[in-house]
C-alpha cells in the first residue's frame, strides 16, 4: 500500500502552510457513531527541529488524511501535540481549554430565606480572543458552598488559567527525539458546548401559588378558556396541566373536559384535541395539578394563538362546580382567560397552566447540530432517516450537545431500527439508519483483521465502521445459538496501523 499523506488546513478551513516537520500516520480509527474518531501522527526530530510555539500553532487546525491514490480517508483536527527528548518532554492539548466558563455553586445558608441551600449558576464569562482562535469551548466548574463573590472569583481565575493552552511537562520514558500529534474527529467538538432548549413547553405558573381561583361549570361560568402562544420552534402539544379542585363530594362523576382549540377572532374556535377527567380525580380543598393527555398530538405553529377550553358534561348547578387556579394579577403576556356565561365570552384575567409537548428526535438532533448550538465547526445537518419518535425537547443545559445527540440516537426509530450519526468529509452531520445484514462485503478473521470477502486487504478509510462482517473463524457458526445472524459480527469501530492493517476495535 502506498503511504498515507497528511494535509493541514488553516483553522478557518482554508489552504494553509504545512508544518516544517514531515509527519507520518501511525494510527487512525473510525466509529459507527461519529465517523473519523482519532488518529496519531509522528515525526522524528533527529534531523529536524521544532519549537513549542510552532506546536501550539497546530492545535485545532483541521487535518485531512489521503490514501496513496488520493482518496480522502480521515478528517478531523489536532487535539494535542507532544515533544519527547529522551525520558522527558512537553505536552500541549485542548483537554483543559476553557474559554467560556461558568461556576455552579450553593449559596451559603445566610443568603437564603429560611436558611435552606439552593443551587446557583453564574452567567458565562468569555475570552473572546481565545474563542476567535480555537472556537468556543465551554466548561462548568463547581464550588461546594459559598457566596456569589467567591463563585465569580473562581470563574475569573479558571478563565484566565485555561483560556489558552499551556505546555505541561511530562515523562513519557524511552529515548529518541520526536513529536507526536493526537488527532480527534469533528464529532468530538460537539462536546465543547452545553445544550439548552425551552421549546416544547409553555406555561404560566407563579413561583408562590396564588390562592385565587375561577369557577368553571355552573350556570354562570358555563365554560372557561385560556389563550396562549408559543414563541419559536414548531412542536406538538401532548399534555395539558391545570390546578383544579371540586366544590362538593357530589361531583365525583362530573366530567371536566379540556379541549385544545384554534383561535376564532379572540375566542375558542375549532376543537383540535380533547381529554377528560372526572370529579374523583380532584381534591375537595386545595388545587391539585393534574395532567390531561390529549386525544391526539397537535402540532403548534410559532407565533400563533391557541386556546385551552374547559367544559363539563352539561349538568350545570350553582352549588356544584370546579375551581381552577388563576393569577389575580393577570401577568401572562401570551394570552388571557375568559369565561362563557351562556351568551358571551367575558375576560377574567389569567389561569395558571402548562402545555407540554414533543419534537421528533431527529428534528432535535438537527437543532443540536446547528452552529449556534453544538456544531460550530460543521457545515450543517442532514437527516437521511427520520426517527418517528417524539419526546420533549426541553433541556436544562447541564449536558453537552454530543451527550444529548448520542442519547437521542440510541432511541432509534419507531421501526426498532438503530440510528447512526457521523460527520462526513464535507463537514455535515449525517443521521442514517443502521444497515441491514444482507449485502455484506467484509470478513473478520480471528485476530480481528478485516478483509473483503474475496480475501483482499481493505484500505483504511470511512465506511467500514458501522457495517456487518462475516466471521472468518472456526467458531463463527456458534453465533447463531445466541439469536444472532449466524456468522456475522457488527463493526462498531475499526482501527488502522501500518503494522497491523485494518482491525476491529
Amino acid at each position: 500500500m502506498k503511504p498515507l499523506s497528511v494535509i493541514f488546513k488553516t483553522r478557518a478551513g482554508g489552504v494553509g502552510s504545512q508544518p516544517g516537520l514531515r509527519f507520518e500516520v501511525e494510527e487512525l480509527s473510525w466509529g459507527a457513531v461519529g465517523g473519523p474518531k482519532a488518529g496519531r501522527l509522528a515525526a522524528n526530530l533527529r534531523t529536524q527541529q521544532i519549537h513549542l510555539d510552532e506546536l501550539s500553532g497546530l492545535l485545532r487546525r483541521p487535518v485531512e488524511v489521503y490514501s496513496g491514490a488520493g482518496a480522502l480517508v480521515w478528517w478531523g483536527y489536532v487535539h494535542a501535540a507532544s515533544v519527547q527528548d529522551g525520558a522527558s518532554g512537553a505536552l500541549l492539548d485542548l483537554d483543559h481549554l476553557a474559554n467560556r466558563v461558568a461556576v455552579v455553586y450553593d449559596l451559603v445558608q445566610w443568603q437564603l430565606p429560611g436558611g435552606e441551600q439552593g443551587g446557583v449558576v453564574t452567567g458565562w464569562a468569555d475570552d473572546l480572543t481565545s474563542q476567535a482562535v480555537y472556537g468556543i469551548k465551554e466548561k462548568k466548574y463547581s464550588l461546594a458552598v459559598g457566596p456569589q463573590v467567591q463563585a465569580e472569583a473562581l470563574q475569573a481565575v479558571q478563565l484566565a488559567r485555561w483560556a489558552k493552552p499551556s505546555p505541561a511537562v511530562n515523562f513519557p520514558g524511552g529515548d529518541g527525539v520526536s513529536v507526536t500529534l493526537e488527532l480527534r474527529g469533528w464529532w468530538e467538538t460537539l462536546d465543547w458546548r452545553f445544550y439548552s432548549c425551552t421549546d416544547g413547553y409553555t406555561a404560566w405558573q407563579l413561583p408562590n401559588q396564588d390562592p385565587t381561583t375561577v369557577i368553571m361549570g355552573n350556570a354562570t361560568n358555563q365554560q372557561l378558556a385560556q389563550s396562549f402562544t408559543i414563541s419559536s420552534a414548531v412542536w406538538r402539544a401532548e399534555v395539558v396541566w391545570l390546578a383544579v379542585q371540586k366544590h362538593t363530594l357530589a361531583m365525583e362523576t362530573e366530567t371536566f373536559v379540556v379541549s385544545l382549540c384554534a383561535d376564532n377572532a379572540g375566542v375558542p374556535g375549532s376543537v383540535l384535541a380533547t381529554s377528560t377527567k372526572v370529579g374523583a380525580d380532584f381534591p375537595l380543598s386545595g388545587q391539585k395539578w393534574t395532567a390531561w393527555v390529549l386525544s391526539a398530538p397537535v402540532t403548534l405553529a410559532a407565533s400563533t394563538t391557541y386556546w385551552l377550553k374547559m367544559t363539563t358534561n352539561g349538568n350545570l348547578y350553582d352549588g356544584e362546580y370546579f375551581l381552577v387556579l388563576n393569577d389575580s394579577s393577570a401577568g401572562y403576556a401570551g394570552g388571557s382567560a375568559k369565561y362563557y356565561n351562556g351568551s358571551a365570552w367575558v375576560g377574567v384575567g389569567d389561569l395558571q397552566f402548562k402545555v407540554c409537548g414533543a419534537i421528533e428526535t431527529t428534528k432535535q438532533i438537527e437543532t443540536m447540530g446547528a452552529g449556534i448550538a453544538g456544531g460550530q465547526f460543521l457545515a450543517g445537518v442532514r437527516i437521511d432517516q427520520a426517527s418517528g419518535v417524539y419526546t420533549s425537547p426541553e433541556r436544562m443545559g447541564n449536558r453537552t450537545a454530543k451527550e444529548e445527540i448520542e442519547t437521542l440516537l440510541q432511541s432509534g426509530t419507531t421501526g426498532a431500527m438503530r440510528l447512526l450519526g457521523e460527520i462526513d468529509g464535507a463537514g455535515w452531520l449525517v443521521v442514517k439508519g443502521m444497515p441491514v445484514s444482507s449485502g455484506v462485503k467484509y470478513s473478520m478473521r480471528g485476530d480481528g483483521a478485516i478483509r473483503l470477502l474475496g480475501g483482499a486487504i481493505v484500505e483504511p478509510g470511512p465506511g467500514v465502521a458501522g457495517q456487518w462482517a462475516v466471521l472468518d473463524t472456526s467458531w463463527a457458526v456458534s453465533a447463531g445459538a445466541f439469536g444472532l445472524s449466524p456468522g456475522l459480527v457488527w463493526l462498531e469501530g475499526v482501527k488502522w496501523s501500518e503494522a497491523l492493517g485494518l482491525r476491529a476495535g
